[in-house]
């Protein structure tokens, strides 16, 4: 008992000094402290509808204002070398759309805090289960690696629901552009409008694009990265024909038209493949869990009708 005693105090410093570590250096930014200070008077507050660096960081969560300036430190502490994994991580953050306005350093720092915090947690539950130290070790590394897995299982279920969700609104918002198009409005103006009238990650991606545009970047350069951000093959399709488009001098409306149908093609054919799947995937449960209920229904009498009959001889 005194080693595992040992371990738990061992564990307890580590996870003390890795929060120190976030904590440490965590002041008030001083640009950010003299702005506050300059709308004195309520008078002016009032007018200008401004508030100080105090009332904004009293109206953010609790997650916002303590927990994330700790990762933000531990990151930046430990993760200050980049590498392929650094770039593969980095990578798969901008295809979910920032969740968070995660780095992959602080995504980083957030999985070692919880594979610390369930490695603890496993650890106290098997002291004071009175379990065998050989499955408290198990089960603290069982929590450790969980902890360590789980975000990145997150992460990737957020690349997948975010691509999956450009690609079934791409034939829709391809519809409405091309309806303002071919009604007289240029093509950013189509895009305001495709961004004021659908919500979701496609329709994110075209206001970023017009941000852009807007702050004096050319239009070209804009699409070409939003169609190479979500590593969506439909999106950069149709990017790759428009930016082809406003190079040759083609009527962007003929493009919209041709494309809008083939992005219709392409989801009724995906529907039909899901469709083609669905029998293939039922077969299993069927199995399972369907002809067993169902051979009972029918077995069952004729076994129990047999059981009697040789019981009685």
């Amino acid at each position: 008992m005194s080693f595992l005693l040992i371990i738990i105090m061992l564990l307890f410093i580590g996870t003390g000094a890795f929060l120190w570590i976030g904590m440490a250096g965590s002041k008030v930014d001083p640009v950010k402290e003299r702005l506050a200070k300059i709308f004195v008077t309520k008078e002016e507050k009032a007018t200008l509808q401004l508030k100080t660096y105090e009332e904004e960081q009293l109206e953010r969560s609790f997650i916002q204002r303590l927990i994330m300036p700790v990762v933000d430190r531990i990151a930046t502490k430990i993760f200050k070398k980049g590498g392929p994994v650094k770039s593969k991580l980095e990578r798969q953050l901008i295809i979910a759309g920032h969740p968070g306005n995660l780095g992959p350093n602080e995504f980083k720092a957030i999985q070692m805090l919880i594979g610390v915090s369930l490695a603890a947690f496993f650890l106290l539950l098997g002291i004071v289960g009175r379990m065998q130290f050989s499955l408290i070790l198990a089960f603290t590394g069982i929590g450790a690696a969980a902890g360590f897995i789980m975000p990145k299982f997150w992460l990737g279920q957020k690349v997948t629901k975010r691509q999956k969700a450009i690609r079934k609104a791409l034939p829709d918002v391809l519809d409405l552009l091309t309806v303002s198009v071919e009604a007289g409005l240029g093509f950013d103006m189509a895009l305001a409008k495709v961004v004021e009238k659908t919500k979701g990650p496609l329709s994110d991606e075209f206001k970023k694009v017009l941000s852009e545009t807007m702050m004096g970047r050319p239009r070209r350069e804009s699409l070409k990265e939003m169609g190479a951000r979500p590593e969506v093959d439909d999106l950069e399709t149709f990017v790759n024909a428009v930016v082809q488009a406003d190079q040759l001098g083609v009527a962007i409306s003929n493009i919209l038209r041709t494309q809008a149908d083939q992005m219709r093609m392409k989801y009724r054919q995906r529907i039909e493949e899901q469709a083609m799947k669905a029998p293939l995937k039922m077969l299993f449960p069927m199995v399972l869990f369907i002809f067993p209920t169902i051979f009972i229904a029918i077995l069952g009498p004729i076994v129990l009708k047999i059981m009697e009959e040789f019981g009685g001889m």
